[in-house]
């Protein structure tokens, strides 16, 4: 499943194409900055660290998010990297 979607950028606004990739994974939050509110995904089985921002999950898990956390994700691709978009906390979504 792809889906192409826009996005609004800081400072003004634009549609750029981004594309929505395939289904949920599951992986463990391996790096996480409480500061900046970003860090890093590790998927399970193999593949490369996922970028997280604390914007992919639902506002009220956001406090919560810390190294060791398993999560769900969907993979946002743009600018030939991948990002994690739509996350959630394992068994927040029951």
């Amino acid at each position: 499943l792809i889906l192409l979607v826009g996005f609004v950028t800081m400072g003004r606004i634009g549609l750029y194409p981004l594309l929505w990739r395939g289904d949920r994974h599951r992986g463990t939050i391996t790096l996480y900055d409480r500061e900046m509110d970003f860090g890093l995904i590790e998927p399970d089985g193999e593949g490369e660290a996922v970028f997280v921002h604390a914007n992919a999950f639902p506002r009220r898990q956001r406090a919560t998010l810390r190294e060791g956390m398993r999560v769900r994700y969907r993979l946002l691709a743009s600018d030939n990297r991948a990002n994690a978009w739509g996350a959630t906390t394992e068994g927040a979504d029951g």
